[in-house]
């Protein structure tokens, strides 16, 4: 099924150091029920073999280098390049339902106000974790509502209202952002239906890095002082 004309989407994928898993991200954007009008690869200035793994999806994705700029930079560079008037972005070691860009796109269909879809994310375990390691890792047991950047799908024409993602907190560009289109007043709605998954791994940024989440909760309260006023 491709996309409408009204409904054409720009599916970005940074990718930094994503040898592992790009492949699997992308292979579930190429098997969407709903065609995408293009994929966006970022090479972020990995320093493994993430380059072949592009190369094998040569045809299928327009592919960006760059030296390393961080997440939220990355993400601009492929909204800025993207061509269609929705974006939908998806971390490198995630994977997409089937049936997710349909989900949103008929969601979108019944309401013409609405500017950004979120859905269920559910998370795994991802299979080279050994039972060890998955004692000292939480992955929620079920599925959770999700704005994060696997998620959704944004009309392109709210980054001019609100903004592109901030590079100068690059552990948490998305949630900077999406508390920020909040406070814009962004027309959103949850669909409940799971479209996508967490890869839960060793190399998560929240799991690897205690800073990350201090960072996280301190944005939170940023917006709760900010609510105060």
């Amino acid at each position: 099924m491709k996309h409408e004309k009204k409904f054409s989407v720009s599916v970005i994928i940074p990718a930094y150091n994503g040898e592992k898993y790009l492949g699997e991200a992308i292979e579930s954007v190429l098997s969407q029920s709903l065609e995408p009008m293009e994929i966006i690869v970022i090479n972020d200035g990995s320093d493994d073999e993430t380059y072949k793994i592009e190369k094998t999806f040569s045809g299928y994705i327009k592919y960006l280098s760059q030296d390393r700029k961080g997440l939220g930079f990355s993400r601009n560079r492929g909204i800025e390049q993207s061509n269609g008037n929705f974006t939908a972005h998806l971390d490198a070691d995630d994977l997409w339902e089937k049936e997710k860009l349909l989900f949103q796109y008929e969601t979108f269909k019944e309401n013409r106000d609405v500017e950004i879809t979120g859905g269920l994310m559910r998370s795994f375990y991802s299979p080279e974790i050994d039972i060890e390691e998955i004692k000292s890792i939480y992955c929620p047991p079920d599925p959770i509502p999700s704005f994060s950047a696997s998620a959704i799908v944004v009309k392109k024409s709210c980054y001019k209202r609100i903004g592109f993602y901030s590079t100068g907190i690059d552990d948490a560009p998305d949630l900077e952002w999406f508390i920020r289109a909040r406070e814009y007043g962004i027309k959103e709605i949850m669909i409940n239906k799971i479209l996508c998954h967490r890869r839960i791994h060793k190399s998560n940024t929240g799991i690897r890095n205690a800073d990350t989440n201090r960072k996280r909760l301190h944005l939170l309260k940023q917006k709760l002082d900010r609510n105060k006023k």
